[in-house]
This record gives structure tokens, sequence and C-alpha cells, in this order.
């Protein structure tokens, strides 16, 4: 009897807690389920909406309390699964409004690094190319000043629009390194556009330092020859 009583309590709270993963609109009628290690569901209460809400363990790193809606749930398994990109096709959405722990910005498997905090959060999930996408790749800061349980800064993503006619382009910011320009280059060059400016939208250097390689671009990279002008 007592076991039976503990294991209910334990149940409840699981429930309670995965309730608090996504606003209420979501979480009130959603499907209470754990989920082992290969994405299996164990349903603790049934529901009536689309999403599933995901008890985590705050003793783990990387178990976080979640709520996902299907495409998010084909993400995550897909994670967990270790494909190399997303099948999803449509748009998927994970809460995770009790905050979360992770090891590492860009390693989702790493096992050994200290535990890095995150606060409450939501994830949109979308699957791209992101080179085709005009964004760039995460890269990381060199730097000894942490916030505190930080022990990696990563550079976010930059995003960079080419926007385009029938014959010329205008590219609105460029990216920060030599290797990301070179591969923005190649990437407009793919486009046989005509590139004749480059728009930057504001002065942080992640937004202008790659523009010089364009200035010096050969006709092979099928770019304006003549140097193109750079505002702000």
């Amino acid at each position: 009897m007592m076991k039976n009583r503990m294991a209910e309590e334990i149940k409840k709270e699981k429930i309670r807690c995965a309730m608090l993963a996504g606003p209420s609109s979501v979480t009130a009628e959603a499907t209470i389920a754990e989920m082992d290690h290969h994405g299996n569901l164990t349903v603790l209460r049934p529901g009536t909406n689309e999403w599933v809400c995901i008890p985590g363990d705050q003793n783990v790193v990387g178990r976080p309390d979640m709520a996902l809606d299907p495409m998010g749930m084909v993400w995550f398994k897909e994670v967990l699964a270790r494909k190399p990109k997303p099948t999803n096709t449509s748009p998927g959405l994970i809460y995770m409004l009790n905050g979360a722990t992770q090891r590492s910005y860009t390693d989702p498997f790493d096992t050994t690094s200290p535990p890095i905090p995150i606060g409450p959060h939501w994830m949109i999930l979308w699957p791209f190319d992101a080179k085709a996408a005009g964004l760039s790749p995460s890269i990381p800061v060199v730097t000894t000043d942490f916030a505190p349980g930080e022990h990696e800064r990563p550079w976010p993503p930059i995003s960079s629009t080419l926007i385009y006619g029938s014959r010329d382009a205008v590219l609105v910011d460029s990216f920060i390194t030599l290797e990301q320009a070179r591969a923005q280059a190649d990437w407009i060059a793919s486009t046989g556009k005509n590139l004749t400016t480059i728009y930057a939208t504001h002065g942080h250097g992640d937004h202008f330092f790659g523009r010089a390689l364009f200035w010096n671009a050969s006709p092979k990279r099928a770019l304006s020859p003549r140097p193109v002008r750079f505002k702000s």
C-alpha cells in the first residue's frame, strides 16, 4: 500500500512538472508521457490535443521538462537517434519553460563537459540547408571571460540576405571570417547574379568584415568585376 501511494505521488509530481514546461493553453489538455533514451513513450495521462509534455530529471544534465508539438517530437526523436538531419516537413515547436541544462552549445552528445544552465526558453525547429539559406555556422569565441556556469561561448550564427532581380543583386550583411566570406561568395555565385552593392545593417564587424573579399572577387565567382559599394 505504501509503495503504491509513493508511486502515485511520484507520478503526480512528474505530471505537475511536465505541465509547467509550456503555457497552460498548451499543457492543460496535453498528453503527459515519459520518454526513454530511444524515444519510446509511456503515457502518464492521456490528453485531447496534439501536444505531448515530458517530465525531465533535474538531476540529469540534458533531461529538461518539455512540451512538444508533433513536428517537435519528430525532430527530438531524430536527435536521440543521431540522424544526420531532421526529416520534419513543417516547423516544430518545443517549450522548455522550466529551463534546462546542457554540456555544450555545439555538441548535443557531449557527456563530459561541465553543465551549462539555460533559462526558460522555447525553440522553433525547421529543417533547412544553412548554406542555401545564407546562414553562417556558429564559431567558438576565444575568451576567458565566461559567465558563471559557462565553459565555452559560441559566436551565434549570422544571417545574410541576397535581394536580386533578373540580373543584379544586393547583399544585406556579409559574414565575419574569410572562410565564411568565401563560402558566401560561392553561394552568391551559384545564383548567377551580378552583385552590385553590400549593405550593412549596423556597425558591428560580424556584419561587414567579410566584405573585403567581395571587392577582390574574380569573374570566376560570377560577381561584378568592379568594386562593390559599401553602404550603412
